[in-house]
C-alpha cells in the first residue's frame, strides 16, 4: 500500500495501480489496501473499480474513518451520472468536520479538494475558492505533491470564474512546481479547460495541442481529454465533433 501511494506522488500511475491490486489480492479484507485501490481508481478515473470497492467497504468495514470515506467516494461518483450534487456536498462537509476534529489533517486535506471540485461543478466559485485553499494548507504540510497540484488548480478555476484569466495564471503555474512529469498530464487538462472557458481561444489552442501529447503518455486520461478537447470544440463552433468526441465517452 506504501509502495502503491510513493510511487503515484512520483507519476507511475500504471504501477501505483499494480502494487494496489496485488495488495488487496494478497489482503482480500483489509479495509486500507481496499480504501487505497477505491481511491487510485478514482483519481485515474476507473469509476467502476472505485464504486464497488466503496460500496462494499460502506456496509463490511469496522473502522468508522474508512466508511466515512468509502461512502463519500460513492457520493463523488454517483454524481457524475444522476447522483444529487448538494447532497454529495454535504457529505464532505461533514466528513471533512469530522476529520478535522479527529487529526487526520492529510485526508481532511483531499476531502476539502474533492469539496472544491463539487464546488465547482455547482459554479459556486467563492466557497470553491475557500474549500482550494483549505485543501492547499492542509496538503502543503503533509508534502503531498499531486494533491497540492490539484488543489492549486481548483483555486485557479475558482480565480478564473470569480476575477477573470489572469487571476488564475499564478495558482496554475504553482501547480506545475508541485506535480511529478508522470502526472503533469493532469495540469495540462486543467489549464486547457480553464483557457477555453475563460481565456483566448490562441492560448487554449496552445493547451489543446499539449494534451493531444499527453494523450500518448497518458492512455487512461483518454475520457478526461476528450471532454476537454470538446469544450473548445464547442467554443470554435464545432458542433458536430464536439458531438462525437463526447459520444466516444464510456458512461458507467
Amino acid at each position: 500500500v506504501l509502495r502503491s501511494r510513493r510511487e503515484f506522488k512520483q507519476g507511475d500511475v500504471a504501477g501505483a495501480l499494480k502494487r494496489a491490486r496485488r495488495a488487496v489480492e494478497l489482503e482480500p479484507t483489509s479495509s486500507i489496501a481496499l480504501i487505497n485501490l477505491a481511491s487510485l481508481a478514482y483519481n485515474v478515473g476507473e469509476f467502476d473499480l472505485s464504486m464497488d470497492l466503496s460500496r462494499r467497504l460502506a456496509t463490511t468495514t469496522t473502522d468508522p474513518s474508512i466508511r466515512a470515506i468509502a461512502e463519500a467516494f460513492v457520493a463523488l461518483i454517483e454524481t457524475s451520472v444522476d447522483g444529487n450534487l448538494a447532497a454529495a456536498i454535504d457529505v464532505l462537509v461533514r466528513l471533512a468536520t469530522a476529520q478535522m476534529q479527529s487529526g487526520e489533517t492529510h485526508f481532511a486535506g483531499v476531502t476539502y479538494l474533492n469539496l472544491a471540485n463539487l464546488l465547482r461543478a455547482q459554479g459556486d466559485s467563492v466557497r470553491s475558492l475557500e474549500a482550494a485553499d483549505e485543501a492547499i494548507d492542509l496538503l502543503e504540510s503533509s508534502s503531498a505533491g499531486p494533491e497540492v497540484a490539484s488543489a492549486l488548480v481548483a483555486r485557479g478555476w475558482a480565480l478564473a470564474q470569480s476575477t477573470g484569466i489572469e487571476a488564475a495564471s499564478e495558482a496554475i503555474s504553482a501547480a506545475n512546481r508541485w506535480i511529478t512529469p508522470g502526472l503533469r498530464w493532469e495540469i495540462t487538462l486543467e489549464s486547457a479547460e480553464i483557457e477555453t472557458l475563460y481565456g483566448s481561444r490562441e492560448r487554449a489552442s496552445d493547451h489543446i495541442a499539449d494534451i493531444e501529447r499527453a494523450r500518448e503518455e497518458s492512455p487512461w486520461a483518454t475520457s478526461q481529454i476528450d471532454a476537454t478537447r470538446a469544450q473548445y470544440e464547442l467554443r470554435l463552433g464545432n458542433f458536430t465533433v464536439a458531438e462525437t468526441l463526447l459520444a466516444g465517452i464510456p458512461i458507467s
